[in-house]
């Protein structure tokens, strides 16, 4: 899921932050307590800036953006009901030219899980913005989210049009083609968001899955050699490579590999599963040694 572009409700933001340099004699107005929000907004002082947004609601409720706003830090605090009532009440107040406010509310229903409300929401804001590359990216992992993985890719193939810089588009539209056993596709799809974010570990880790759906188990350990340099701590990356491993019969290493998985993860259910791939391993080797 992507950040807010910059909207209307965003120029206001900035325009009033402007005015908070100033000299203000009144510190009970509305548009003050405003200006207190946005600088404390930016300090990443979320608890303060929602009070200050609340006192500037209380003297003049009917300022779309102070909700906007306040739904913003709401969101930093993971505090979603109570910012998509905010995002709820900017958009009565402001229903059209609002493809940001639809766009932002249906991001909060989908932390929520609210997949199908998303959805409307999304069609909304590109109702309101035909090229707006993220709400087609977040309605494609919405639908993707309820098993709707050719809708999913169609999506994502607007998202990839309109915008064909965004790594993450590119990653969860391979994980669609994935679930729909197009691996070949899946492939492609993480190798660019690689190409454009070397770092992805999350995108190696699924190309190298991808690739030993398709037996190619010495190119998927390469690729979950590099998802564990980006990430030391990756557990799933060490069961996996464990899995190929023992798929080439390099059973030592993949008992290495699983043991890795356990330790880091002591507790968590691939651990479990990587015991009894230990287990396995152990069992292969000792065959292969008589």
């Amino acid at each position: 899921m992507k950040s807010c572009r910059k909207s209307f409700f965003w120029v206001f933001f900035l325009a009033i932050g402007l005015v908070c340099l100033q000299p203000m004699a009144q510190t009970n107005d509305a548009r003050s307590f405003f200006n207190f929000g946005v600088s404390k907004y930016h300090a990443s002082n979320y608890v303060d800036a929602i009070a200050d947004f609340d006192k500037s609601i209380e003297i003049n409720p009917k300022i779309a953006a102070t909700y906007f706003n306040r739904a913003n830090a709401e969101i930093a605090l993971k505090k979603y009901d109570a910012a998509l009532a905010d995002f709820t009440k900017a958009i009565e107040m402001e229903p059209t030219n609002n493809a940001d406010g639809y766009y932002l509310r249906g991001t909060v229903r989908l932390f929520l899980q609210k997949n199908l409300e998303a959805i409307e929401d999304f069609d909304k804001a590109i109702q309101q913005d035909l090229k707006f590359a993220d709400a087609y990216g977040n309605r494609g992992y919405a639908k993707s989210n309820l098993k709707d993985f050719i809708g999913a890719i169609a999506d994502y193939h607007k998202a990839i049009e309109l915008a064909p810089s965004n790594s993450k588009v590119y990653y969860d539209c391979g994980v669609a083609n994935a679930a729909l056993t197009n691996y070949v596709q899946a492939i492609e799809d993480y190798t660019k968001a690689i190409e454009l974010n070397p770092q992805f570990g999350k995108a190696f880790f699924n190309r190298g899955a991808a690739k030993c759906s398709l037996k190619d188990y010495t190119g998927g350990i390469a690729d979950f050699d590099k998802a564990i340099r980006t990430n030391p701590q990756y557990a799933n990356a060490f069961g996996a490579r464990g899995v190929a491993k023992y798929h080439l019969k390099l059973f030592d290493e993949a008992i290495a590999d699983f043991d890795k998985t356990v330790e880091l993860n002591p507790d968590s259910p691939i651990a479990q599963i990587a015991r009894h791939n230990r287990d396995d391993a152990k069992a292969a080797l000792r065959d292969s040694k008589k």
